[in-house]
């Protein structure tokens, strides 16, 4: 969605991503695409906030379980190098472990949940945090942009 605040362009995308590798480097990739075409002006700033169902770094980002890297987080990475995107939920937090979903079984802790912004934001967001959510396997994860 393309809009603009306080004569600031903006594109906010919400997003659900597909769990099974396979079928993420399509979304991912088709989502790198369409992004393309919405940030045609340097001036837009970009965010990106869903449930990507990826570990962007699997020593801080996963607890338990297999935690091998997927082949779709190539394309997210890519995606924030072109878009000069930033995970600002781990700029803020660079060393700590903290999980946007678990298992029932808490064996199992990923953080899956993000928010990638415009790194020209990053002055401009006020504290970005992992709080808790009810009546779901996922945490709530906040960001106010100023």
């Amino acid at each position: 969605m393309e809009v603009e605040i306080q004569d600031s362009p903006f594109v906010l995308l919400n997003i659900y991503a597909p769990n099974k590798c396979a079928k993420q480097c399509d979304f991912f990739s088709k989502l790198w695409e369409e992004l393309k075409d919405f940030v045609t002006d340097e001036d837009k700033s970009v965010v990106i906030g869903g449930d990507f169902n990826v570990i962007l770094d699997p020593d801080l980002d996963g607890r338990g379980g297999n935690k091998k890297r997927k082949d779709s987080v190539r394309y997210v990475e890519d995606m924030t190098i072109e878009h000069d995107l930033v995970d600002i939920w781990r700029i803020r937090n660079p060393t700590e472990e903290r999980f946007t979903w678990r298992q029932k079984s808490q064996l199992i802790q990923r953080r899956l949940d993000y928010w990638l912004i415009s790194n020209d934001l990053q002055e401009d967001v006020e504290p970005v945090e992992i709080i808790t959510a009810i009546k779901s396997d996922h945490s709530a994860t906040d960001c106010t942009v100023n």
